[in-house]
């Protein structure tokens, strides 16, 4: 008999041949296991999706207001984006959490790709996107989430 099996007769003996145990107690099991889910689900989301969501929220927050957000003028943003870099920097190279160190690291490679920090417009040798596009992956069952909030 394999273990499946000799669980399933267990389960099957505990429910119905044990007196005082029956649906009440099935139902108890099933309260206490969906309780188990959302405090795992919970637990999950405080300890390791919030501090990367709460991350990027922050670094989103500056770069809107540095830039002026989705609806500023393209040329004006990277004016702005070139004069602040170093804010900007400086907030993409915090981690207060070990959850955000994939988000400073991922800064510091694209970093190494503008080839004049200093210059009005600040130009790469690698598009953005190669670095920031896979940085959720980790959390992509959480990625909607982070997007909504």
């Amino acid at each position: 008999m394999e273990i499946t099996e000799w669980l399933g007769h267990g389960l099957i003996y505990f429910f119905t041949e044990i007196p005082l145990i029956g649906d009440a107690m099935a139902a108890f099991l099933a309260i206490v296991l969906i309780g188990t889910a959302f405090a795992i689900a919970y637990r999950y989301k405080r300890q390791y999706h919030a501090p990367l969501a709460d991350a990027i929220d922050a670094r989103v927050r500056l770069l809107d207001e540095i830039t002026g957000g989705s609806t500023a003028d393209v040329d004006q943003a990277r004016l702005e984006f070139a004069r602040r870099f170093n804010d900007i920097d400086a907030q993409m190279m915090e981690a207060n959490d070990a959850e955000a160190l994939p988000l400073r690291r991922t800064w510091e490679e694209y970093r190494e790709t503008i080839v004049d920090p200093s210059a009005d417009v600040l130009q790469n040798s690698a598009r953005p996107e190669h670095f920031f596009v896979n940085l959720g992956d980790r959390h992509r069952g959480l990625m909607r989430t982070a997007v909504q909030n």
